[in-house]
């Protein structure tokens, strides 16, 4: 079955009985977080079978899956599994990912008043005009971390946090891999290092 057919295919009763254990099971896994309104309410909008530019569900043929609305008319397959621990495990990866992003993005300015004076060189916001900002950088004459200021370092350790208590040891440890492999992209060599005691990325 196509990304297409699959992002139009509709569930038999049986079939969402099975979808819907699993996002029962989630919601079970982040009850112990307390969420906010806001993340509650974009947890529940990620669970949909069927939400703004995606499709996800469960087929009896086809296992699992989750389709994104592409552009120019094209279908991506996010995941397509049989495996119920590999469905749940890649809906606990998009989770944590998607809601630490909502919580940083709403809380934004509060972070970067909260860390400014960590980082040696941050952006200052002059003006705002149609289609454009106009800022300049500053430097901290003391600071923690010898980079420019990073909101990307609070939106993955948020997202690890929340993998820290819902997905497997093994699953967890690749996680945090790879988000120091984005934190790290622009630095020829290694910059962050993600602490398993504090959770937090600190320098190498």
């Amino acid at each position: 079955m196509s990304g297409a057919q699959l992002f139009y295919y509709v569930m038999t009763t049986e079939e969402q009985q099975k979808w819907s254990a699993l996002c029962g099971n989630i919601r079970e896994k982040y009850a112990c977080f307390k969420l906010s309104p806001m993340l509650q309410e974009q947890l529940e909008k990620r669970l949909e079978a069927r939400g703004v530019g995606s499709a996800k569900g469960y087929s009896e043929e086809y296992g699992y899956f989750h389709v994104d609305d592409g552009d120019r008319g094209r279908y991506p397959v996010i995941f397509r599994t049989v495996s119920y621990e590999e469905a749940e495990h890649q809906m606990l990866k998009e989770l944590a990912h998607d809601l630490s992003y909502q919580h940083v993005l709403k809380e934004k300015k509060q972070i970067e008043r909260e860390h400014r004076g960590e980082w040696r060189f941050y952006t200052v916001e002059d003006s705002r005009e149609a289609g454009r900002i106009l800022s300049h950088t500053e430097e901290n004459t003391e600071w923690k971390f010898d980079a420019k200021y990073d909101y990307r370092k609070y939106w993955f350790e948020g997202a690890l946090c929340y993998l820290k208590h819902t997905v497997s040891q093994k699953v967890f440890l690749e996680e945090v891999q790879r988000y120091e492999e984005l934190l790290n992209h622009w630095f020829e060599q290694p910059f962050w290092k993600f602490d398993l005691g504090c959770m937090e990325f600190v320098t190498a």
